[in-house]
């Protein structure tokens, strides 16, 4: 290994290395952060959002050091044009690890958040069953209601209108797309792998593994959908998955 190299890796690992502080300090924060603000998920998104421009600054920061120093070096070493190729898909390879790491912690960390939201709306649901304004019997709540409903009474045809609580509200807006992501996570990494395979490809070949990233995405498409359609009932599938796809 020539001294470019080793000093090209060594600079490699210690961009990987502070990008996993990151993440490691993400991981121990969100929750005792969600807590500490009753529950409102904003904050932990600012700082998650604070740590995606970190890893896109650590990226241009590979991409810097080889354009001013580290191309030039192994051109001034004899390198030939394969091993400087080589050395730089390095590079993009632990650029898009750095990605691929973030999305891995930020569906980690909404879905921690989700569930601690999930057991706030759990507690908040009130026992006691809701009265029809009009003759007090009781009105039939569906399981899955977020959102205002209107319910008429089975008794006396009134249209009573359903108002969920705070947290209930946000079971069906930010919970159930983190926990249906959650729940295709196998898919989903499967998808980033293919991608980061898509990198070195060329050709036939790469005709191919692209084929099979279309494949992977709509499974994936599929399994989130179908998670999130147990909180969204009335979720045109057909629709949603034609969108998800549109751009394959």
């Amino acid at each position: 290994m020539s001294a470019t190299n080793e000093r090209w890796n060594i600079f490699l690992r210690k961009i990987q290395a502070k990008a996993n502080e990151f993440f490691a300090s993400m991981r121990e924060q969100a929750l005792p952060m969600l807590k500490n603000n009753n529950g409102d998920p904003m904050p932990v998104g600012t700082a998650l959002h604070a740590i995606h421009l970190q890893i896109v600054e650590l990226c241009r920061k590979v991409d810097d050091t080889w354009a001013n120093q580290v191309e030039s070096a192994f051109q001034k070493e004899g390198a030939s044009g394969d091993e400087i190729e080589k050395s730089r898909i390095h590079g993009e390879y632990v650029q898009f690890d750095l990605h691929r790491e973030f999305r891995l912690l930020e569906a980690d960390v909404n879905c921690q958040m989700a569930k601690h939201i999930l057991s706030l709306a759990q507690a908040a649901k009130s026992t006691s069953p809701i009265a029809c304004s009009q003759c007090s019997a009781p009105l039939v709540i569906p399981e899955h209601i977020y959102m205002s409903e209107h319910i008429t009474c089975m008794f006396c045809q009134t249209v009573n209108t359903y108002e969920p609580g705070t947290y209930q509200r946000m079971v069906g807006t930010f919970c159930a797309e983190h926990l249906a992501r959650w729940a295709a996570l196998d898919l989903l990494k499967e998808e980033i792998q293919i991608q980061r395979e898509l990198i070195g490809l060329r050709g036939g070949v790469l005709q191919k593994a692209k084929q099979r990233l279309r494949e992977t995405h709509e499974a994936y498409s599929k399994k989130y959908l179908d998670g999130l359609k147990k909180y969204r009932p009335n979720l045109n599938m057909e629709k949603e998955l034609k969108m998800a796809m549109q751009h394959f």
